[in-house]
């Protein structure tokens, strides 16, 4: 993802996914879950904020709020030696309610993995 600067100063994060048909239709899928996601989470402390999408040069874009590093960048910058209890803990308890009102809403994270867990800054 690169980040950007929005007019409003907050640095955002912009997905891009190539212009091929199986990748376009994967691209819309997630948008559909994200929408859904956000309007059961307003306040988005359990599933990244997705601001909008737009096509261009036929090139899917996906605006996000921009997030910390990934679990597993965080594992590695320690040298793989883990977390604290308490970050497990703190983790663990926010994953779960992720994947709670996933759950609510009929929704399964098929690529559930340290690097596709963000953590705030």
């Amino acid at each position: 993802m690169a980040k950007v600067i929005n007019k409003n100063s907050r640095p955002l994060a912009i997905k891009v996914i190539k212009n091929k048909p199986n990748y376009e239709a994967q691209g819309k899928i997630e948008i559909k879950i994200l929408k859904k996601l956000n309007t059961n989470d307003p306040t988005c402390k359990r599933v990244v904020k997705l601001h909008t999408a737009f096509k261009f040069r036929k090139h899917l874009f996906l605006v996000f709020e921009l997030l910390g590093d990934s679990i597993f960048d965080l594992i590695k910058q320690q040298n793989y030696k883990g977390f604290a209890l308490s970050k497990i803990s703190m983790y663990t308890k926010q994953i779960l309610e992720g994947l709670m009102l996933a759950e609510q809403l009929r929704i399964i994270h098929c690529d559930l993995k340290p690097e596709n867990i963000l953590v705030y800054q």
